[in-house]
């Protein structure tokens, strides 16, 4: 988990772990230790089965490609914790560097727990991804009462409160894909070699 966690922030960062200086090597780790230490991790799921019904933004057209795993699908959040945000607010009023580490040291973490707690071959496909509307969140996490179980709700511009949290669809054997995304031909992720579902490219 330790070499996961360090590779996922080092990735955060830009950097390839296998020419990380020392420096940046000790940044990381240290970021690491901060940022477990104050991760209260916690997420919820509920299947739509269990919900009794297919929620009307998973039938929208940017879901299409999605169709085939609704059924088995269940709505999921997860996040760190408030005192995640609030660590790294307050490094960046003293050390950017530090802050810029801890806070890819979070997005590794939570990348990480989230791995964990999923099971039977599934994936976390969030509002956002292939074209999908990112404001559609706001139906994953009043669907599932986040505010209340969790804590996370969301601001006037729809960004998630805390900031390291996130919510979307659990798909068993779903495969991430570029083909059929309504927006691939101006997609500036992919203009930039990446994907807009991290490291599953």
């Amino acid at each position: 988990m330790e070499q996961t966690l360090l590779n996922g922030t080092l990735h955060y960062l830009g950097c390839d772990g296998r020419h990380a200086d020392t420096a940046t090597l000790s940044l990381a780790r240290q970021a690491i230790g901060t940022m477990t230490a104050l991760a209260d991790f916690r997420c919820c799921e509920i299947s739509l089965s269990d919900l009794g019904h297919t929620p009307d933004f998973v039938l929208k057209p940017a879901y299409a490609t999605i169709a085939g795993f609704v059924a088995e699908a269940s709505l999921f959040a997860a996040t760190l914790g408030i005192r995640v945000d609030r660590k790294i607010k307050s490094l960046g009023t003293v050390d950017m560097s530090a802050a810029v580490a801890a806070n890819a040291a979070a997005n590794a973490i939570l990348d990480a727990r989230v791995e964990a707690a999923l099971t039977d071959g599934q994936v976390l496909f969030c509002p956002g991804y292939s074209g999908t509307d990112m404001s559609d969140v706001r139906h994953v996490l009043q669907l599932l009462d986040a505010q209340r179980r969790l804590g996370i709700f969301t601001s006037d511009s729809g960004m998630m409160i805390p900031e390291k949290s996130v919510a979307g669809l659990l798909l068993k054997g779903y495969r991430f894909s570029c083909r059929g995304c309504l927006i691939a031909s101006k997609c500036e992720h992919l203009r930039r070699g990446l994907t807009c579902y991290g490291r599953q490219d």
